[in-house]
């Protein structure tokens, strides 16, 4: 629909992908979004199958419906506003059925490959986030999703395949983003600073970081690092550190029990009012009213017979 100058870029945050036990990627029901403006190294494949909204994909943004499906690349982020939740509408809450893999499933020589040529020029495409535009119909790509879940092994990872070629070999799609923003993303080079600071915040973000520290690992001194990071995010690294944290926050007022305190305890915060504070400056929404919205949608996707909790 068009580009867009500008998201708070401050507000991106990491999110942590936990695939499915015995496998190396996942197939995951959501009765509705949860996340706000993130990335993944994972590549994503999401079909919409209820609800509407905005679909932002780095400087790109258009309207969602049931039957749209999208590639997102490595890295690329993204963010699906739902009107359901923007409006405190449970009737309106979209759903959504996603499929998240690592690139590390496929042979480190693919390019030379002509078996897996289709798939790589797929993958390298996804960079900009790919939407199919005449896809395969929503009843037809949960089949195939169905039929991916149902296997194990080998035969798992070439159904996912299967659907990769299959997408690889449409010509009705529309690259999202605009050219020259690729040049703002970091890339998969898991040596690259940048990606070294996120990797030790990811791991690291439920004790106290200090600059010195993250310093020290990274192999720069503070002040050289700091700016090295804000130059190549537009973000400094104690706001990707609260991306991570807040992020980490939504999934336990989602799915556990947790009062307020404790999941700010649990995902790192010893200050309530900070944690609060940041909270409502990623999403949007205290966490207490963030986990009331998030549970009249669930109420109301139940009773309404569709989609499963996730994990």
């Amino acid at each position: 629909m068009g580009k867009i100058e500008n998201i708070n870029q401050g507000a991106m945050m990491y999110e942590k992908i936990i695939h499915d036990r015995g496998s190396t990627f996942s197939h995951k029901v959501y009765p509705y979004f949860t996340m706000p403006w993130h990335y993944h190294p994972e590549y994503e494949l999401i079909v919409i199958t209820s609800g509407g909204g905005k679909r932002f994909a780095g400087d790109y943004v258009d309207d969602y419906y049931p039957g749209d499906l999208v590639l997102y690349g490595s890295n690329l982020p993204h963010y699906h506003m739902c009107y359901g939740l923007l409006e405190e509408d449970p009737e309106r809450v979209s759903g959504s059925e996603v499929i998240q893999f690592s690139g590390d499933i496929f042979p480190g020589d693919m390019a030379t490959l002509e078996e897996f040529s289709v798939v790589y020029d797929l993958l390298g495409r996804s960079r900009r986030g790919i939407k199919f535009t005449n896809p395969p119909s929503l009843e037809r790509m949960r089949s195939m999703m169905d039929f991916l879940d149902r296997q194990r092994g080998i035969k798992r990872l070439y159904a996912l395949l299967r659907i990769l070629e299959i997408l690889g070999r449409m010509e009705d799609y529309k690259l999202l983003t605009s050219e020259d923003w690729i040049g703002n993303l970091i890339g998969e080079d898991e040596n690259h600073p940048v990606n070294k600071v996120y990797r030790f915040l990811t791991n690291n973000f439920k004790r106290n970081l200090s600059l010195d520290e993250i310093s020290a690992m990274a192999g720069f001194n503070p002040a050289a690092l700091c700016r090295y990071f804000k130059r190549h995010t537009q973000k400094s690294i104690f706001e990707c550190l609260s991306d991570i944290r807040v992020g980490f926050a939504c999934k336990l007022l989602v799915n556990t029990h947790l009062n307020v305190s404790q999941v700010a305890y649990e995902s790192g915060y010893q200050n309530i009012a900070n944690f609060n504070r940041q909270f409502k400056r990623i999403t949007g929404y205290s966490p207490s009213r963030y986990r009331e919205l998030v549970a009249s949608a669930v109420r109301h996707t139940r009773a309404a017979g569709r989609g499963r909790m996730f994990e």
